[in-house]
């Protein structure tokens, strides 16, 4: 607050002057002239009020003054000022007497002209400004320190909390507010222009104002002054909580009441080594020291202070998802190796397309690379190399599969309504290739228009470390500027596995031979669950507490899952020795060999069967035999037709009609009148 102040002892000697009822009237104009007389300078009192222009030295000034101080109202040691009558004091001589009040400088606000005139007030201040009669700054503490060292009666302009007042509490001129009228807001609308206050041109009024602005100065509390977006700044800030200044909370906390301020002050003052530099530092830094723990507890907001400390790269979590992404890296290897093996000893049978199975463990293995990438600290390598292998090789392993099944569908489907299928396994081949061609086109384009790099987060934990600092984990991950190209992967893949799922669908009507429905669509449904777990944890970490890195390492496990899942279900057939195998049939010359559960071949015919044998009518010849199926009777036509030779499978529930080379390609058809058949009719490649 600041106002009018007056030194104790004037108060001491007559407590009225503590009030403006004691100050107002012409009933006290004579005791004001007579008490607060005006400030002398210390060429002044040399001149006018010392006997031998302060050759000699006396109480008051020890010496002339040097050409700059002559203008001094105090000078420690030197000259302890002079307070004395002027014309203005003496009311014999002049009936508007007044006493003297220290006033501010332009440019300061100010309302001692208003107050004194319209309170009635006999005060005036004669200060080095013309204008507005006031003091500067250093000529208000020269007055001050004056008015200490010679104990003489002093009202004038103030404000606390400040050092000066401290410089002299204790000291008998202690600075005590004056009581004026309680501020109004209808007093303070009519105050008068401050800019108007030290214009030469300014009016009576403009001086003065009205007599409804006489009034105290409002006090005010210390007041924290932000700028006007700081907090705007801070609320729409997207940075995590770990990672924002806590300067807003402090801001919000700080406070420092009156006494503490007053406790910093007194410990400038009093230090006086150098008062007008760096002992308020010290007085400030030094009060600091002794309040510690009142600062830790009210300013520093929670968790501060902090540190930043990288996340652990052997946690549990890394470990095993470095060994579960070598597993399914090792396990696709072995089973490359083992189909491969299986392949050249010609025991994988004829209905095994091995170009599409390679392809199949093409992608396989870039997953599983890609699982290993995901896993490994990141970094752009890491990071590019990841999105290849991961897209590339999903593509590489459906896309051919769904190719390879749809040819399949549509040859069946063309066999029963006895058409012809002519399938080009070359064009099919290229034509898988291609697809995944696109894939690999899109990542180009991903890497060069939003590459994906290492980028890091944090995470504010609970945790602190023996100086006790809140740790903040610092977590490294994959991650685009954009998080659509993300997007478009997973939608990609979901619908490459939605197609896949429509066609093994499709397939349950398959015969056996070339029938893996069954692993197909367990194969999908393990790849699509994993799909979605992998698309849940990409977009997760913003609302969960996990750092960004286990998200990445989660998405890398969830890859080799996903590769073991799918060579267990749809290899694993290939290598089981107690495998259920479909029976391997053969005609020759109207006969039919299945093979027995013991390994061997039986062979039977239509004269052992007791069955008509090979016979002609209208035009067509056709054989046919009977042999028992798993207790199902099965029977086994052979017809020669115009446009195709077909082979009818009956059982006692539903009748096939097969064409004569789906027997051939996944049988072992052999038989020379069936070859004799097979002429009649346009051959097509298989799947």
């Amino acid at each position: 607050s600041q106002g009018w102040h007056v030194t104790r002892s004037s108060i001491v000697k007559d407590v009225s002057v503590a009030h403006y009822f004691g100050l107002q009237g012409e009933s006290n104009r004579q005791k004001l002239a007579d008490t607060f007389k005006r400030p002398t300078t210390w060429k002044h009192y040399c001149t006018y009020v010392s006997q031998n222009n302060c050759t000699t030295p006396d109480d008051v000034a020890m010496r002339p003054p040097a050409t700059v101080e002559g203008g001094k109202y105090f000078v420690e040691g030197s000259y302890t000022g002079f307070f004395r009558k002027t014309e203005k004091n003496d009311c014999n001589k002049t009936k508007a007497c007044t006493g003297h009040i220290m006033d501010y400088p332009c440019g300061w606000t100010s309302y001692v002209r208003q107050q004194t005139k319209h309170l009635k007030i006999a005060l005036e201040s004669d200060g080095s400004d013309g204008i507005s009669g006031g003091y500067t700054y250093s000529e208000m503490v020269d007055i001050w320190s004056a008015a200490n060292a010679t104990k003489s009666d002093l009202i004038g302009l103030w404000w606390s909390p400040d050092a000066i007042p401290n410089l002299f509490k204790g000291s008998g001129s202690d600075l005590m507010p004056v009581l004026l009228p309680a501020p109004t807001q209808s007093c303070l609308d009519n105050r008068v222009d401050i800019l108007k206050r030290c214009d030469a041109s300014a009016t009576d009024f403009d001086l003065y104002g009205d007599e409804k602005g006489a009034c105290g100065r409002p006090s005010r509390s210390t007041m924290k002054v932000a700028v006007g977006n700081m907090e705007s700044n801070i609320q729409e800030n997207k940075n995590p909580k770990s990672r924002m200044s806590p300067a807003h909370i402090v801001y919000n906390d700080f406070s420092v009441t009156d006494l503490h301020m007053d406790e910093i002050l007194t410990n400038w003052v009093n230090r006086g080594v150098d008062k007008y530099n760096f002992d308020l530092r010290f007085a400030t830094c030094r009060w600091m020291a002794e309040n510690l723990d009142y600062i830790v507890e009210t300013m520093i907001p929670p968790s501060h202070p902090r540190i930043v400390v990288e996340a652990s790269s052997t946690s549990p979590l890394a470990i095993f998802t470095l060994v579960l992404s070598a597993i399914a890296i090792i396990l696709t290897i072995f089973t490359a190796f083992g189909m491969y093996v299986q392949w050249r000893q010609g025991t994988l049978g004829r209905s095994v397309q091995i170009e599409f199975l390679a392809l199949l463990l093409a992608g396989l293995f870039l997953v599983s690379i890609g699982s290993l990438l995901l896993a490994l600290k990141p970094s752009k390598v890491t990071c590019t190399g990841s999105i290849w292998m991961v897209i590339f090789g999903y593509t590489l392993q459906l896309v051919p599969t769904l190719m390879r099944v749809s040819a399949i569908i549509k040859i069946i489907r063309a066999s029963r309504k006895f058409r012809i299928v002519k399938v080009n396994i070359k064009a099919l081949f290229t034509r898988s290739i291609g697809i995944s061609a696109i894939a690999a086109l899109y990542c180009m384009l991903w890497t060069i228009i939003d590459p994906p790099c290492a980028r890091t987060t944090v995470e504010l934990s609970k945790e602190k470390n023996n100086f006790g600092e809140t740790i903040v984990s610092e977590y490294t991950f994959c991650d685009s500027n954009s998080s659509i190209w993300f997007v478009i992967s997973f939608v990609c893949q979901g619908i490459l596995l939605i197609g896949g799922s429509f066609l093994a669908w499709q397939m349950r009507t398959v015969p056996d031979v070339v029938n893996d429905s069954r692993e197909l669509a367990l194969m999908i449904y393990a790849s699509f669950i994993l799909l979605l777990l992998r698309f849940m944890v990409y977009i997760l970490p913003g609302s969960l507490s996990l750092g960004e890195n286990s998200f990445q390492r989660m998405r890398s496990i969830f890859c080799s899952i996903d590769t073991m899942a799918t060579i267990v279900i749809f290899f694993s057939r290939f290598f089981l020795e107690q495998r259920k195998k479909e029976p391997e049939r053969s005609i020759r010359g109207g006969n039919f060999v299945q093979r027995a559960p013991n390994g061997t071949f039986v062979r039977t015919s239509g004269q052992n069967s007791g069955e008509p044998g090979f016979s002609n009518a209208g035009g067509a010849s056709s054989t046919s035999s009977r042999v028992p199926v798993n207790s199902m009777e099965m029977v086994l036509e052979e017809e020669k037709v115009e446009e195709d030779a077909m082979i009818k499978i009956s059982t006692a529930r539903q009748t096939y009609s097969v064409p004569t080379w789906v027997l051939e390609e996944y049988g072992e058809v052999k038989d020379r009148e069936l070859e004799q058949i097979r002429e009649h009719s346009t051959t097509s490649s298989a799947i």
